[in-house]
């Protein structure tokens, strides 16, 4: 059975096509997408809904601050997604880090990946992920080029402030 997540962020409309009986298939994941969403949600959804091809009648869930609730579909809290995800892919970590337009929040896990503690980005923090993803762009690079920065590469500090 197919199963679609929404997470609705400051700045993008991000949508996973997720079918738990196929778990040969990339665990399981049918299809994902990400838009900007650049403040008319309704445009976005429906661009990722047609993209997608995704069945009409498919359970739901949204998570997300920035609109979750103009959706006649079940909602949740980030964390609780987090936590989900791990388990369905069997995956192993000490921490996630999550980061948005607007923001940055590093999830502590203990050994079962139940979220343990988080840490927020303060106000001067906003915008990073967004910043990130600036940054990435001017080296011809997406979010996903990131594991495959070779290990000897230097960092450069760019500010001391925010």
């Amino acid at each position: 059975m197919q199963s679609l997540g929404i997470n609705i962020g400051s700045t993008s409309l991000k949508m996973v096509l997720f079918d738990a009986e196929k778990p040969e298939k990339n665990s399981g994941l049918v299809w994902s997408a990400t838009v900007p969403h650049e403040g008319d949600f309704g445009a976005a959804t429906r661009k990722l809904l047609i993209d997608g091809n995704v069945p009409l009648g498919t359970p739901t869930l949204v998570t997300g601050n920035e609109g979750r609730f103009m959706f006649d579909a079940a909602g949740t809290l980030e964390p609780l997604c987090v936590e989900a995800a791990l388990k369905a892919l069997g995956l192993s970590a000490d921490a996630v880090v999550s980061m948005g337009g607007e923001d940055l929040v590093v999830y502590k896990l203990d050994k079962t990946g139940k979220i343990i503690n988080n840490f927020s980005g303060n106000k001067c923090a906003s915008g990073t992920g967004e910043f990130l993803k600036q940054q990435l762009a001017r080296m011809d690079m997406k979010l996903e080029d990131i594991d495959k920065v070779p290990d000897p590469a230097k960092v450069y500090p760019l500010s001391s402030r925010c």
